[in-house]
């Protein structure tokens, strides 16, 4: 190498030096929403779970549901929800949608007229289609709130 190559490797060493890679802030990752128990999603299909930064997924077998009062898999309609094997998608545009079947303390969420998930709402919250979130029952008409609605 020639004095002019070194001295421009010489340079560019040392502005990656200076330069480096900066990590990526805590509220990208995905464990940033976890709750405090680290617990990230909830559903029928089972759970998502922080650990050391990790997301590990915790699924049913093939027959069972998630019931969250338990947190074990159980055959369907047996426990806490109506989670079901049913495809409760058939006939509805894509969409996420409030599962009366349980007072719609879930909702599923559809796709090409087939089931992609079915996720619990936290506690003292129904699903409200209106805002496609959960919400608190005095927020959420009828059949899965109390909302008053005045006509007139």
């Amino acid at each position: 190498m020639g004095k002019i190559e070194i001295f421009g490797f010489f340079i560019l060493l040392c502005v990656i030096s200076m330069n480096p890679v900066q990590p990526q802030s805590s509220t990208q990752a995905p464990c940033a929403s976890a709750d405090v128990n680290g617990t990230l999603e909830v559903g029928c299909w089972g759970y998502k779970k922080c650990s050391n930064g990790m997301v590990l997924e915790f699924k049913c077998a093939a027959g069972k549901v998630f019931d969250k009062e338990t947190w074990k898999c159980i055959v369907p309609v047996s426990g806490h929800t109506a989670c079901s094997l049913e495809n409760k998608c058939a006939g509805r545009p894509d969409g996420m949608y409030a599962d009366q079947t349980d007072a719609c303390q879930t909702y599923i969420r559809c796709l090409g007229e087939a089931v992609v998930g079915q996720v619990y709402c936290p506690a003292s919250t129904v699903f409200n289609e209106e805002i496609q979130s959960c919400d608190f029952k005095v927020n959420v008409a009828s059949p899965c709130g109390t909302k008053v609605i005045v006509l007139g």
